[in-house]
């Protein structure tokens, strides 16, 4: 019989949003146009629109119109 070791997966690639319209819960409010990279399931940086260069191995998502909501998911 095989059992499960409980060692973790492998990482997901890392995805850089571009263009969102970013909804914070700081200071900064409604952040119309930025660009949003996610690393290992955790916000890595958030930029203005067109700031953040795509390395190899990361998948963009074009969300120009689109509205992401950070932490929407734990509330």
């Amino acid at each position: 019989a095989t059992f499960a070791t409980g060692a973790a997966a492998d990482p997901p690639a890392p995805v850089l949003f571009r263009d969102a319209r970013v909804v914070t819960l700081g200071d900064a409010g409604v952040i119309e146009r930025a660009d949003v990279l996610v690393e290992d399931r955790r916000i890595a940086r958030i930029a203005p629109g067109g700031g953040l260069a795509a390395a190899e191995g990361v998948q963009v998502v074009d969300a120009a119109g689109r509205t992401l909501m950070p932490g929407l998911a734990e509330m």
